[in-house]
């Protein structure tokens, strides 16, 4: 199963067959900033959440297109700098 994470801000994926937990704590013990979200949205929902004035988090709340939810995650057009 492939894991999704946050890493400095930037989306990426833990490949299957590795362990996610050890990835993880082995980047953070190396100071990288880390942290689990949803899969990176495709194209076609990230240009409807434009023209709709919604969005979500990188952990699947509904937010503001230029904000963040109660968890503190941000928007996923925020993450991708697209706003």
């Amino acid at each position: 199963m492939t894991t999704h994470i946050l890493l400095n801000g930037k989306p990426r994926t833990i490949k299957a067959g590795v362990d996610a937990n050890e990835a993880i704590a082995k980047l953070q013990a190396k100071g990288y900033d880390v942290e689990r979200c949803k899969p990176l949205p495709g194209l076609k929902t990230l240009e409807k959440w434009v023209c709709d004035g919604g969005c979500k988090a990188t952990d699947g709340c509904k937010v503001d297109p230029d904000g963040t939810c109660i968890h503190g995650k941000k928007s996923w057009l925020l993450v991708l700098g697209m706003i």
